[in-house]
């Protein structure tokens, strides 16, 4: 299990080893309390297809993340 308030400015990498940016924040379904969400701040103007926002802020779906170390790495969505 991993808290919420851990994920907070962790460096997010690909699982090519690219460096995507920082988790921003994330959102939690507030039913079942699963991860939904990531919101990741980075330079890039698209993440996996997903474009960044004018703030520079891209959300990922939870489906993403693989695995959850001193950085978290993510997969593209299948």
């Amino acid at each position: 299990m991993v808290l919420a308030s851990t994920l907070s400015d962790k460096r997010v990498v690909s699982s090519d080893g690219r460096e995507v940016g920082n988790v921003h924040n994330v959102i939690i379904n507030p039913e079942s309390g699963s991860l939904q969400t990531l919101v990741i701040d980075t330079e890039r103007p698209e993440v996996f297809g997903i474009e960044a926002n004018e703030n520079g802020r891209v959300k990922l779906p939870a489906a993403v993340l693989e695995t959850v170390e001193d950085h978290l790495i993510i997969s593209p969505p299948a």
